[in-house]
């Protein structure tokens, strides 16, 4: 083909020309940068998750310093209401008081030591967690109603406590309505 069949060729059909000769150049352009899409994609990908994370901590970051010092306070509450396993004493007392607002007599009372687990739940145990639950055995007798207040006031006093075992027998004697009961109580403590 001579150069002047081919202008006549470009003038009798130019679009076509044209649009084979933009295909290469596009296909040329693909070829090229294909290589380096995926990498500029992750790093698009890393830039869009950096930028979430710093947004996140401004928004969270409003008020911190006073958000911290509620969070503070909240935790020197839960210290206070934790039992300590060694004060045995100070444990007996809040007993003791609560014997004394309700009326019953307080027949028994008896911390246990900590329950010995094996070596695999220790180390689990250990690891998670720095609370450990203390455990208690009362014996006390009363009227119904006091009773009922002896176990509110243990409820809802000043530690966090689970009944773990309740056993009531009525007691038969010279005083009608007398009820004997034996309770076992976990209070969460520090370990």
């Amino acid at each position: 083909m001579k150069k002047e069949e081919l202008i006549v060729k470009f003038k009798q059909y130019p679009v076509a020309y044209v649009c084979s000769a933009l295909s290469v150049v596009l296909a040329i352009i693909f070829y090229v940068r294909s290589g380096a899409n995926p990498e500029i994609e992750d790093k698009r990908f890393e830039l869009e998750q950096d930028l979430k994370r710093i947004v996140t901590n401004e928004i969270r970051s409003t008020d911190l310093p006073a958000h911290l010092e509620d969070i503070q306070s909240i935790v020197e509450e839960i210290d206070d209401r934790l039992m300590r396993s060694d004060d045995k004493a100070i444990n007996y007392k809040f007993f003791y008081k609560i014997e004394e607002e309700t009326g019953v007599n307080l027949k028994n009372i008896s911390q246990s030591e900590q329950v010995q687990v094996s070596k695999k739940k220790k180390a689990k145990k250990k690891s998670n967690s720095k609370f450990q639950p203390i455990k208690f055995t009362v014996s006390i007798t009363g009227k119904y109603k006091q009773i009922l207040k002896f176990l509110y006031l243990i409820q809802n006093g000043k530690y966090f406590t689970r009944m773990i075992a309740f056993d009531c027998k009525s007691v038969g004697g010279d005083e009608v309505g007398l009820i004997s009961v034996k309770i076992e109580i976990d209070i969460l403590g520090l370990s």
